[in-house]
């Protein structure tokens, strides 16, 4: 046996076997070194926030929390808690209505892991709508009518729709008959080759009302699709991709497409934890990363406003706004577990994913558990 050497062609077999032991030392100190660094992070997590601690690594190693998959949470920029649990790989089938397809394997979550972030989306279709508007010279009280172009049908049957602004979508107000929580508008939906042909087929009411309708961020985001096409030759995914994601040093991240080929303005996003993070700081740091202003400070001020009370709370643009243990809070909220919660007067962000698919009574619990309970509490003790 012999390895090949630039000098005499090849490396006796003996001193090969003299090498062997050397790179198993080499590779052994390294995986001591990354052991060591998990620990020392472990320690700090449960320096920072023991109770939290306790309570999500329970007894025995054994999650308190069921399908939580990563914690995260950041202070004035710094990393104060992250860690990944094992959980499930489960996903939603969309276009077999709706339904949880459950996984027999069980991950080990990591930090470089895409996942799922549901209608987390939406609140990131909103902050995209700021920049396009910007990009257009359009503000959010422009009227839909001047740049969308409704059939003569439509403005017939629902005369309201001439009334119709941006500021009125981003905020659910619309005219169509929609119920997606205890109907079936949302499986119809995805049955669909055109969601904004069958958004406007709904039946129309005389006037603008709050319902929580995912057709419309997916409506907007078409809209903006088409008119970067007609007067840049690019689609909104390149645009997007140029003008926020890149500046955010964001580089892996899965955006599934509608059926007509514009990406999805709802759901079907797949980040890494600590890219979402970096979302939350831009909009605690009024649009700016790394002194570049990504998005409007005013935008960003308006979109995390209340613009309409709901039965399910307040409403911002495609954002919740909330409070923790009397905190306020913005909630970007997605189906499973997914949060995005921005503590504006702790200035703190923090990142939740579970894996708890179609069972909001569980996911919202124990959301609002851990940060009532511990991370708010905490982050109280420290200011």
């Amino acid at each position: 046996m012999y390895l090949i050497t630039k000098s005499t062609g090849k490396i006796s077999k003996a001193k090969y076997l003299l090498l062997v032991p050397l790179m198993l030392a080499i590779v052994l100190v390294y995986l001591l070194k990354q052991d060591m660094q998990v620990l020392a992070g472990l320690e700090r997590w449960q320096q920072n926030f023991p109770h939290l601690y306790q309570k999500t690594n329970g007894l025995n190693g054994q999650q308190s929390y069921q399908e939580l998959h990563a914690l995260l949470i950041y202070r004035n920029e710094q990393l104060l808690y992250e860690q990944y649990y094992k959980g499930n790989q489960d996903y939603i089938n969309f276009e077999q209505g709706i339904k949880r397809v459950k996984s027999s394997r069980i991950k080990q979550w990591q930090y470089d892991d895409l996942h799922y972030i549901a209608s987390v989306n939406k609140s990131l279709t909103a902050i995209f709508i700021g920049i396009l508007l910007e990009e257009f010279s359009l503000s959010a009280d422009s009227l839909i009518s001047q740049h969308y172009q409704f059939s003569p049908q439509q403005l017939a049957t629902c005369p309201v729709l001439q009334q119709l602004t941006f500021a009125h979508l981003l905020s659910m107000q619309s005219p169509w008959q929609w119920d997606e929580w205890q109907g079936d508008d949302l499986i119809n939906l995805w049955q669909q080759t055109d969601f904004n042909q069958y958004l406007l087929s709904k039946p129309c009411k005389s006037t603008l009302s709050w319902q929580y309708n995912s057709a419309i961020p997916n409506f907007l985001l078409n809209l903006f699709d088409n008119k970067l096409r007609q007067q840049q030759q690019i689609s909104i995914q390149t645009y997007l991709d140029k003008e926020f994601f890149q500046p955010l040093k964001i580089k892996n991240y899965l955006w599934v497409q509608q059926p007509n080929g514009v990406v999805e303005g709802s759901a079907r996003m797949h980040m890494q934890a600590r890219d979402l993070a970096k979302i939350g700081q831009l909009i605690l740091n009024q649009g700016k990363y790394a002194g570049q202003q990504i998005v409007s400070a005013n935008w960003l001020k308006h979109m995390t406003q209340p613009q309409q009370a709901t039965e399910a709370g307040d409403y911002g643009y495609f954002i919740w706004l909330r409070e923790y243990a009397g905190e306020p809070a913005w909630v970007m909220e997605g189906d499973g577990g997914q949060y995005l919660i921005i503590l504006p007067e702790l200035a703190a962000v923090v990142v939740i994913f579970q894996g708890n698919y179609l069972d909001w009574p569980l996911y919202h619990a124990q959301s609002k558990e851990l940060l009532s309970q511990y991370v708010v509490p905490q982050l109280r003790a420290d200011k």
